[in-house]
């Protein structure tokens, strides 16, 4: 997981791109690859969240634009967009 934070799409771009080439990068040093697509992209919080969601940022991995997600489940917590984590506490709920 690589968390990005920016004040803008642009900002988010820009850094997101950079953060994926290189943890790509170092994969390949370390004789590693990450999967294209298993890899995505979510929005968790932020106040332009609203038209972020109709033009998302455009992260590449190895030229393919990364999918986005508007939930995804890393380490057994269910995240989504806006931080909201009603289906993290009705999945855990539904398991007990």
């Amino acid at each position: 997981m690589i968390v990005i934070k920016g004040e803008s799409r642009e900002a988010l771009e820009r850094k997101g791109n950079r953060a994926i080439d290189l943890a790509d990068n170092w994969c390949k040093q370390n004789k590693l690859e990450i999967s294209v697509p298993k890899s995505g992209q979510i929005l968790l919080k932020g106040d332009k969240e609203i038209n972020m969601e109709r033009r998302r940022p455009t992260i590449r991995l190895r030229g393919t634009t990364l999918q986005g997600f508007k939930a995804t489940k890393y380490l057994g917590v269910t995240l989504a967009t806006g931080q909201r984590y009603i289906d993290h506490l009705a999945r855990v709920a539904n398991e007990s």
